[in-house]
């Protein structure tokens, strides 16, 4: 089972640098992010295939196992 990673703010340097790296690491998978701006949160889930977005932080925490 890989490592599970959820990042909180995910804006432009997760976008740029964290996500794909995240991603790229062997056992390791971006299982959900979190952005304030849902719109943007479900389009940075979308454009990294990350299966759960959440725009506040308690919610991703809440829904983390």
């Amino acid at each position: 089972m890989p490592f599970q990673w959820g990042i909180l703010g995910a804006g432009d340097i997760a976008r740029k640098h964290v996500a794909a790296a995240m991603q790229s690491a062997a056992g390791h998978r971006l299982a959900a992010i979190m952005r304030r701006d849902a719109a943007e949160a479900e389009r940075f889930a979308r454009d990294f295939a990350v299966g759960r977005w959440y725009n506040r932080a308690e919610d991703l925490l809440a829904g983390a196992s």
